[in-house]
């Protein structure tokens, strides 16, 4: 368990810089910041995705065998300043989309179309972070009703999502993970624990779970931890740094995101 807890840590700190500096809803909060350019999720297979050297986002810039991507030694690494934050319409469209201009060091002007849904697609971590508003993870929950029963729902990561149930004035709560590993459980997993920062851990014990196989190197692990109200808590206190289900150990990347929604969730009836 030790091995585990040091391992995910060390992944732990490799992610968080641009998740922490996602404006989600906000790109305002970019406008006169320094940022420097970070991988995403499809840096290692295609590249960078969203810049352009024209206003109109026409033009890829330094497109490399995927020309709808930028080859990755042409930006990664470097920094640029958010000069400005534009709302725009395509032509002939009511759609609406964002534009960051970017100046580089030495001048350099270049253009990034901005998505707020699609955080692990952020190339961006932001110099000395951002300052973010009261209430800015609360923008990520929905709600639904069921008569008298409420539940509200938050979408944290790729295949996770958390959940808080309310029913007869009573709260409880679950993450549920659609995650992905290389390896064969070999059977029926019965234990899930989640590492969190501080060494403590959840652990349970009760899961009846086994992996589908997707290729022939790939398992898909979908599965619901259920948390008591100490355990929530637990997670609002300390960020969650990895997921192990028999085999697959994996670290977790959108901790404070998870943990600001949590916050928040839990203030809601």
């Amino acid at each position: 368990m030790k091995k585990f807890l040091l391992a995910t840590a060390m992944l732990f700190s490799v992610f968080m810089s641009a998740q922490e500096s996602f404006p989600a809803n906000h790109p305002e909060l970019l406008k006169g910041k320094d940022v420097k350019i970070v991988p995403t999720i499809d840096t290692e297979s295609r590249g960078l995705e969203g810049f352009f050297t024209k206003e109109d986002l026409t033009e890829v810039y330094m497109p490399g065998d995927n020309k709808s991507y930028t080859r990755v030694d042409a930006l990664l690494g470097k920094q640029f300043k958010v000069n400005a934050i534009d709302k725009l319409t395509f032509p002939g469209s009511t759609s609406e989309y964002t534009r960051i201009t970017l100046q580089g060091q030495e001048g350099q002007i270049l253009y990034y179309s901005y998505n707020s849904k699609y955080d692990f697609k952020y190339p961006f971590e932001v110099i000395g972070g951002l300052t973010l508003p009261e209430g800015f993870y609360c923008d990520y929950i929905t709600k639904q009703e069921y008569g008298t029963n409420v539940r509200y729902t938050a979408m944290v990561a790729i295949g996770t999502s958390v959940t808080k149930s309310v029913a007869a004035g009573k709260a409880s709560y679950s993450m549920s993970f659609a995650v992905y590993g290389d390896k064969d459980p070999g059977g029926m997993i019965s234990k899930v624990t989640l590492a969190l920062e501080n060494n403590k851990t959840i652990v349970d014990n009760n899961q009846s779970l086994f992996a589908e196989m997707r290729s022939a190197t790939s398992y898909k692990y979908s599965f619901t931890v259920l948390l008591s109200d100490a355990q929530i808590q637990l997670l609002a206190q300390n960020k969650l740094i990895g997921i192990k289900a028999g085999p697959l150990v994996l670290p977790f990347e959108n901790a404070t995101k998870l943990q600001g929604v949590i916050k928040c969730i839990q203030n809601l009836k």
